[in-house]
């Protein structure tokens, strides 16, 4: 038997020693002895599967936690614990302190705090009631005296009371009476002395906001709000005398292309301040690009753009960073344009339109896209020729060779609506010259892309898109000299190029 009972002994004492301090706190009644709780150790939440890290951040206000309790001058002071029990070494404090319980009804002695023992500073001091026209006594402990037996310290008259002794309460004289200021738009009728009020203030007496002065009392001058607005008569305001042209001036506000392209037919919104407020009927800029709006010389404007030609990047937001500040009564708004990537094809191209992406594949079974050409290219031109058309046949030598000078910031597509592959890859030879530039049979662009889309009158037709993919000529009709050619690429690769239309070659 006795074999047995050690063996268990042993097992128990092993598992008693393996429990950790958080374990244990919780294991163990509240015995209500702080120095029982173990102080910054590593307790284990998860019963020795994970090491847990105290965090001393719990606000426990159980006593075994109580550094020191409330006084009468000081409150309690607790120690921060951890989530599983443990107390930690910082301090909080709670509560307010008791305060002192005082006793003793001598009036000539200081008052003591039955608690801590401390003295009041002072003696609470006798408080006398006449007796008779003789005679004095204490209402706290009863002391009877002459009034001849004392000397009086006198309080000064005030509004209500004539000058009193403070010991023995003999008066003498008058009160002095109430000193009254008279009622204003905020305060009734009140004693500057004692500041008694009487009735009710009077309110405030508003004149209308003008160009001047915002809103007004007359009585007492405050003022509210804005100023207000001016009367004008014959442009002069007959307030202030400040003119029209002072105050309102005339803004122009200029939509243009990246390239410097005026674009008309869009609509322009002008808006004040930083919300969504119109302060102007909107305007439709003309041939330049130009609107005009009269404002306010002060106001703070941004514009928000509609109707605008499609492949242009405009801002469509609602706010004030979302639109285009209005900088000055002069001011410029660019927008950028890119071949359109979406949408399809259109029926038909003028000029001033952005070009819509396509791909062409040539004769050799090249790709090229116009979207990634303008990457590094500044110029597109298409040449709509066909094999028996005489006029394309003499300007085509020409073309060849300005191209061979610009082809490194130009790309030209020959493009035949007509002829077959075959004789397309033969017609070099017919003509006796190589052709550089890339050859395009019909329908072998994405979209079906041919002259039909563009206002022509016939072969041979060329159309330019230049760097921002914009079509900004439309020339029909052959060109048979080198010198027209080389001043046409120079123009649109130059590096101070401006955008505009050109209805022909000749107008470069």
């Amino acid at each position: 038997m006795r074999k047995r009972i050690i063996p268990t002994f042993l097992l128990l004492l092993a598992f008693a020693l393996s429990i950790t301090s958080c374990d244990l706190i919780e294991k163990l009644p509240n015995l209500g002895n702080e120095d029982k709780i173990p102080t910054q150790g590593n307790g284990d939440l998860n019963n020795g599967t994970d090491e847990h890290t105290h965090e001393f951040t719990e606000k426990n206000k159980s006593d075994i936690y109580l550094k020191t309790p409330a006084t009468c001058t000081e409150p309690s002071i607790y120690y921060y614990s951890c989530s599983c029990s443990e107390r930690g070494s910082d301090t909080f404090v709670d509560g307010e302190p008791l305060g002192h319980t005082w006793s003793g009804d001598d009036c000539e002695e200081p008052m003591v705090c039955s608690v801590c023992g401390v003295k009041d500073s002072r003696p609470k001091g006798h408080i006398w009631k006449s007796v008779d026209e003789w005679t004095v006594a204490c209402a706290s402990c009863g002391l009877i005296m002459s009034i001849n037996d004392h000397t009086h310290v006198w309080l000064d008259a005030d509004c209500i009371l004539p000058r009193t002794c403070s010991v023995c309460g003999l008066t003498e004289g008058e009160p002095l009476g109430h000193s009254w200021e008279e009622a204003d738009c905020l305060l009734p009728r009140t004693c500057s002395a004692c500041g008694l009020t009487e009735g009710e203030p009077l309110g405030h007496s508003w004149e209308e906001a003008n160009c001047t002065r915002p809103k007004t009392c007359l009585l007492c001058g405050i003022t509210e709000g804005e100023l207000g607005n001016h009367n004008f008569v014959n442009k002069t305001c007959t307030i202030c005398g400040i003119s029209e042209s002072e105050i309102y001036t005339q803004y122009s506000i200029k939509v243009v292309s990246k390239g410097g392209l005026p674009l008309a037919g869009v609509t322009v919104y002008v808006h004040s301040g930083d919300g969504y407020n119109l302060c102007a009927l909107p305007e439709i800029t003309d041939e330049n690009g130009v609107v005009s709006f009269v404002l306010d010389t002060s106001g703070d404007y941004s514009v928000e753009l509609d109707d605008v030609p499609d492949g242009y990047e405009v801002k469509g937001g609602q706010t004030k960073d979302d639109r285009y500040a209005v900088t000055s009564d002069n001011t410029i708004i660019t927008l950028t344009s890119a071949p359109i990537k979406t949408g399809g094809f259109k029926s038909s191209y003028k000029l001033g339109d952005v070009m819509y992406d396509f791909t062409f594949v040539d004769v050799d079974g090249n790709s090229y896209t116009l979207s990634k050409l303008l990457e590094d290219k500044d110029m597109v031109m298409l040449n709509f020729w066909f094999i028996n058309c005489t006029f394309c046949i003499k300007e085509f030598p020409y073309i060849n060779t300005a191209y061979n000078q610009y082809k490194d910031e130009i790309e030209i597509f020959a493009i035949n609506d007509y002829d077959s592959k075959e004789d397309i890859l033969a017609f070099p030879n017919v003509l006796g010259s190589s052709l550089d530039m890339p050859l395009i049979e019909s329908g072998n662009c994405s979209g079906g892309l041919s002259l039909s889309n563009f206002p022509s009158r016939g072969y041979p037709t060329t159309v330019i898109i230049d760097r921002y993919g914009v079509v900004t000529m439309i020339h029909v009709g052959a060109v048979t000299g080198e010198t027209p050619w080389r001043n046409l690429f120079e123009h649109f690769t130059a590096d101070e190029y401006e955008q505009k239309l050109l209805e022909g070659i000749d107008s470069v």
